[in-house]
């Protein structure tokens, strides 16, 4: 929510995880999709299919994730898209690159950390924090 004002000019569908996080943000144009890490197999494939059904539909240009799996799966079926990609690690993650981060970087157009350290290490870039 913090990056969406580098938004507002440019037709968005925000992709949460996160029941009512867009509605109180005042978000309409949103899709809810399943939580799920890589030891939630089942939740994973759920996810999975509801990203690929969103990503599907909408047909994005740019993908831009905080992280985790649901976000490097957007990564992944927007690459079959077309979408250009932005991944940017999560802040959480002060000592390295997060594990959806390692895989991101093999999909994404361009790899960001929040820590300078974390991105000299993991062959990131650093261009400053959304915290």
């Amino acid at each position: 929510m913090l990056l969406r004002p580098a938004f507002a000019a440019h037709d968005c569908l925000f992709i949460t995880t996160l029941d009512g996080l867009p509605q109180r943000a005042g978000i309409s144009d949103f899709e809810l999709v399943r939580d799920c890490n890589a030891d939630q197999k089942v939740d994973a494939a759920i996810c999975a299919a509801q990203m690929a059904k969103v990503v599907l539909q909408f047909r994005p240009h740019r993908i831009v994730t905080t992280g985790a799996l649901p976000g490097f799966l957007a990564l992944s079926l927007g690459k079959l898209v077309g979408a250009k990609s932005l991944w940017i690690d999560s802040v959480a993650n002060v000592e390295e690159l997060s594990a959806a981060g390692r895989l991101a970087r093999q999909v994404t157009s361009h790899h960001l950390s929040q820590w300078p350290h974390v991105a000299d290490a993991a062959r990131s870039q650093f261009k400053g924090r959304v915290l």
